[in-house]
């Protein structure tokens, strides 16, 4: 009922970032990504950086793996498909995989969540997608479900948030026109 501020900066600009521990990804927009130790809030350690990577563009948001392997994220840009980069040594951090929806030269990915060895995104026009992850060197496309039909994939509309951690297993899509989706994916899990 009463946060404490306990750390701030704008040495660069943020979108989202991604918590586990003491560490913290930072999807840095136009800056690529940036992974911080939190250990002493009030003076952050830097990790590593990546700032540059295919199809790079609005570094918009991001999920690290269940193992803490492998960090995915997401352009928020037509046309930049997801990356998979390596972050098994945080200082070093590489890409080893680049995978989207393949549905338009214009797609855009959004939101990106990993549960359970797949990678559940919001994409915009093209709706949910998932992609199973277990194998990073033939990242699949293993469901979908297209939200939002309408053909114009210049503008931000379509799915825009999507989250499958419900105790229940159900997942839930938010599109921005037509609304909340309730999602099972049997026998996936």
């Amino acid at each position: 009922t009463q946060p404490e501020l306990v750390y701030e900066s704008n040495a660069f600009g943020v979108h989202d970032i991604f918590a586990r521990n003491d560490t913290v990804f930072f999807n840095a927009e136009n800056e690529g990504l940036k992974a911080y130790d939190f250990t002493n809030a009030a003076n952050p350690t830097l990790l590593g950086t990546l700032d540059t990577y295919t199809d790079q563009g609005y570094n918009h948001s991001g999920w690290l793996s269940e193992d803490g392997k492998t960090y995915f994220l997401a352009d928020e840009t037509h046309g930049m498909r997801m990356k998979a980069i390596n972050t098994t040594n945080i200082a070093d951090m590489e890409e080893v995989a680049v995978f989207g929806s393949e549905v338009d030269v214009n797609s855009i990915a959004h939101n990106a969540i990993v549960h359970q060895g797949f990678l559940f995104v919001s994409y915009y026009h093209d709706g949910l997608r998932v992609f199973d992850i277990n194998n990073l060197n033939a990242i699949e496309q293993v469901a979908f479900y297209d939200t939002y039909l309408a053909p114009d994939h210049q503008s931000y509309r379509g799915a825009w948030g999507v989250y499958p951690l419900l105790p229940s297993g159900k997942i839930l899509v938010s599109d921005m026109q037509t609304g909340l989706y309730v999602f099972s994916m049997h026998p996936l899990f």
